[in-house]
């Protein structure tokens, strides 16, 4: 389940899509009752019946065609079911079939624990049960359903690299396909899947992200064949066939169209900015969208903010949301104007502007400064892999009052055998002269452990620096020789299993806002006298995947860089501030710089090198950094 932290009642969504263009018809949502449904699939049939499910409450609930109420239809714990994931409507079978699974064991009761996950038939007519097939074995999570061309349901296992078949008229499950490269990461392993027209079985992965092909002949399972797809996808779930395509949710925020050519996936992002969504359903034109907003249940770093879900005030609910899918066609999601980058390890990390427009881009793959001219189509290297001292370069500042360029080095030979000048083990940050290229600083961060990320220059005219190995913001004063640990707090600390602190940027009001990385959450620093004086916690009006690079675009507005594939903007007010996604579907952004009225994204691609699955495998080449038109300043 997504680690993000989400708003604080999930919903499901619906949406309209004319000529990739958004134009709402009908409800644009339907609530559900109650502060716990925690919607984990939903289903529909022919003629518009919705169904939900609910993981924290069980039972389904139904919102019947054209109305805008959805009501309990299924009770909680009904012919012996716990908390409810997949639904699927078999209208030929006349069945609602439902995946239940006993979380007693995680704190959730409805009915009574018994460790079983199975499979359920309810009549689509009456609601009554009909079939009851536990799975045979364990460990066991009946997550999602498909109906297959022979009748049957087929059910992914996500605690076990299982697809289980239901046979019409039977009364037990059999493994129809199993195979060991498919066992479950942390994250969680199977999940959606769908039949397409060639017959064949479309599977994701939600922790991993992947997308697998599974030949039948026969009704056999044949061949695994894992899918490329045309950019990283996160926390993939649901999905359901729609013509000759597929609708697939992903659990970061997004509702995209997948069209697969042999052994590739297009993936076109349709909708963004979902809390969690979970599952997703066809009606006609329109597509109906869970907000499930499972972390809150399943991280347990969300305790607290589930224990205030309790006490929500009268009115909260969740919800479903539509979409209009009509004239969908695929295209590619990033800009169109994009600079290529020399070479095939430039895994760029960070990118900077200067006032003329010149664009410096630092690689983190082979080292070294490339540079664009203003209004130049071509990124040629300007400063050279590990010059004055370098390694892999992460973050990039122009500071035009100084004619420097500041660079944040990071020996990466130890962790990642990537090797540049030379292996010392240090974390510096570099002074390069803005006209020449020559250098002419180099301090080291001091301390272990240490990574220079990313920098910003306060109204003091002097260098901050964010440590991401430790929840520390560095100074160095104009002239200054040595780092100051300006800011730190044992709150802030990276978590085990991801990276800390990262981009940065003072705001006009003089207070410092920066993020991290892994946790996605936003802070600001509070300045008094050039002194930090403490921090307080930003809510979101939505998650942010992989918070990296800021950079400040007004008054109160800053563009940021989320990893999982966006570049945004956010606007503070108070202590909230509002999110925007200006432009989704990169592979990995890294980075952004703005010159006039165009924000530059660099394209990273970090997972090849920090990924051990993906460490064999080539990223696309060439890399790129890609134009966005940014709207009128505010």
């Amino acid at each position: 389940m997504p680690r993000l932290w989400p708003r604080l009642f999930p919903a499901l969504v619906a949406f309209t899509l004319t000529c990739r263009a958004f134009a709402a018809t009908g409800p644009e949502s339907i609530p559900l009752p109650g502060d716990r449904a925690f919607p984990e699939s939903i289903t529909s049939a022919r003629d518009g019946t919705l169904y939900a499910s609910s993981l924290a409450t069980g039972g389904i609930y139904r919102i019947l065609p054209h109305s805008t109420e959805a009501q309990m239809w299924i009770e909680p714990a009904a012919f012996g079911t716990h908390s409810t994931f997949g639904v699927l409507a078999d209208e030929k079978a006349g069945l609602l079939w439902v995946c239940s699974n006993d979380l007693s064991a995680r704190g959730l009761n409805v009915g009574t624990a018994d460790g079983v996950s199975a499979l359920f038939g309810f009549d689509l007519n009456t609601g009554a049960g009909k079939v009851s097939a536990p799975f045979p074995s364990k460990p066991s999570t009946c997550n999602d359903i498909a109906i297959g061309p022979d009748g049957a349901a087929y059910v992914t296992n996500t605690a076990a690299p299982q697809i289980l078949r239901l046979a019409r008229g039977a009364k037990e499950l059999e493994v129809w396909f199993t195979d060991p490269s498919l066992q479950p990461e942390k994250g969680g392993g199977l999940d959606g899947l769908a039949f397409g027209p060639d017959g064949n079985l479309y599977v994701n992965t939600v922790g991993p992200g992947e997308l697998y092909r599974i030949d039948v002949k026969k009704g056999k399972a044949t061949k695994l064949t894992r899918l490329t797809p045309s950019r990283p996808l996160f926390r993939t779930d649901g999905m359901r066939r729609y013509g000759k395509n597929f609708l697939l949710i992903e659990g970061q925020g997004r509702l995209d169209l997948m069209t697969v050519h042999g052994d590739s996936a297009s993936v076109e992002t349709l909708k963004d900015g979902y809390v969690i969504p979970t599952g997703v359903t066809s009606v006609g034109r329109t597509a109906w969208v869970s907000e499930g907003q499972l972390s809150l249940l399943s991280d347990p770093d969300k305790k607290p903010a589930f224990s205030r879900l309790r006490g929500a005030p009268a009115g909260a609910a969740m919800i479903l949301r539509t979409l209009i899918l009509a004239g969908l066609s695929v295209g590619t999601a990033v800009a169109q104007t994009s600079i290529p980058l020399p070479g095939e390890r430039s895994f760029p990390e960070n990118i900077a502007s200067s006032q003329d427009g010149t664009v410096y881009v630092g690689s983190l793959g082979a080292g070294g400064v490339y540079r664009i001219e203003p209004h130049g189509k071509e990124a040629r290297q300007w400063i050279k892999p590990g010059a004055f001292g370098t390694h892999s370069i992460f973050g990039l500042l122009v500071d035009d009052k100084t004619n420097t360029l500041w660079a944040c080095s990071n020996d990466l030979s130890a962790g990642l055998g990537v090797t540049i000048g030379g292996s010392d083990g240090v974390s510096a940050l570099k002074g390069f002269d803005l006209k020449t290229g020559e250098g002419k600083m180099s301090i080291a961060l001091a301390g272990k452990p240490a990574l220079c990320n990313d920098i910003t220059i306060g109204p003091d005219g002097a260098a901050y620096v964010t440590n991401t190995l430790a929840p520390q913001i560095l100074r160095l004063a104009p002239g200054a020789k040595e780092f100051e640990v300006w800011f730190t707090d044992p709150s802030l600390q990276p978590p085990k299993s991801g990276a800390g602190l990262d981009g940065l940027a003072f705001a006009a009001d003089g207070n410092l806002y920066v993020d991290r990385y892994t946790p996605g959450d936003l802070y600001r620093i509070n300045v008094k006298g050039g002194k930090a004086t403490g921090f307080t916690k930003l809510t979101q009006s939505r998650p942010l995947v992989l918070a990296d690079a800021i950079r400040r675009a007004g008054k109160d507005r800053f563009l940021i860089v989320e990893g999982g594939g966006r570049l945004s903007s956010f606007t503070v007010q108070g202590d909230k501030v509002t999110v925007e996604t200006l432009k989704d579907g990169f592979v990995t952004p890294t980075g952004v710089a703005i010159v006039s009225n165009t924000a530059w994204v660099s394209e990273g691609q970090l997972e090849y090198v920090f990924d051990p699955s993906k460490k064999s495998q080539k990223p696309h080449l060439p890399f790129h950094i890609y134009s966005v038109s940014l709207p009128e300043p505010r």
